[in-house]
């Protein structure tokens, strides 16, 4: 059960998403400030090395994750703004106001989306 996609949803959805993306701009800033830190501090014991290696691993792939996402939200921000919102970015159908509410970012229907995700 699909309730219609109206330009308040979009506002409240573009709100969402401009409070997401300033929560992932800190989070990257923040991101970056402890890698600085690790990569200024004095060399480790060897026994630590791997631990630091597997934690500099872990924030490396947030980070990446963090930006990929960063990407998408500013992008939803843009079709939000530009009248595009809620429209699959690939065949131009609906994308489903429940998946929007779960997935603001969205820029795909599920159909075209499993189809991104194989190729």
């Amino acid at each position: 059960m699909s309730v219609t996609i109206d330009q308040a949803f979009v506002t409240r959805q573009r709100e969402r998403l401009i409070k997401l993306e300033r929560e992932l701009q800190e989070n990257l800033s923040e991101q970056r400030e402890e890698y600085d830190e690790l990569a200024r501090a004095e060399r480790v014991e060897p026994v630590d090395e791997a631990q630091v290696r597997m934690d500099s691993h872990n924030r490396g792939a947030l980070r990446l994750h963090d930006e990929e996402l960063l990407t998408r939200v500013r992008s939803a921000i843009q079709r939000a703004e530009g009248g595009r919102y809620g429209i699959c970015a690939a065949c131009g159908g609906p994308v489903l106001r429940e998946r929007l509410e779960v997935k603001p970012e969205a820029m795909f229907c599920i159909a075209c989306e499993r189809r991104h995700e194989l190729e």
